[in-house]
C-alpha cells in the first residue's frame, strides 16, 4: 500500500510539474510571440502536459494550440502544411497519454 500512494503522490508531482511547465510557456510566448525558441518551449511544454490530463483538457489545450498557430501562422499554405505535423503530433501524445493512463496503480 505504501508503494502504491507514493508511485501516486509521484505521477501527481509530476503532472503538477508538467502543468507549471505548460502555464509558463505560454506566458513567455505570450510575451515574445515572433520568438521561435519560445513558440518550441510553448509547444513542447503543451505536448507534455497532454500526456497527464483528462480527454477534456486534452480537447482544450489542443483548442489553445490551434489559436496560437493562427495568431502565429497567418500564410496558409505554412500554416496548412503546420496543421497537418500538429495533428499527427497530438494523435501520438494522446496515444503516450493513454497509455500511461493504463499504468496508473490502481487503489483501494
Amino acid at each position: 500500500m505504501i508503494i502504491r500512494y507514493d508511485s501516486l503522490k509521484f505521477i501527481t508531482l509530476i503532472k503538477k510539474l508538467r502543468f507549471l511547465e505548460f502555464i509558463h510557456a505560454a506566458g513567455a510566448f505570450a510575451s515574445n510571440r515572433g520568438d521561435t525558441e519560445a513558440y518550441a518551449n510553448l509547444l513542447s511544454a503543451l505536448n507534455k502536459a497532454v500526456l497527464f490530463c483528462s480527454h477534456e483538457n486534452k480537447t482544450a489545450l489542443h483548442n489553445f494550440l490551434d489559436f496560437v498557430d493562427k495568431e502565429s501562422f497567418n500564410l496558409d499554405e505554412n500554416l496548412e502544411t503546420y496543421r497537418k505535423y500538429s495533428e499527427q503530433l497530438h494523435g501520438i501524445a494522446d496515444c503516450l497519454s493513454l497509455e500511461l493512463e493504463a499504468t496508473k496503480p490502481h487503489v483501494d
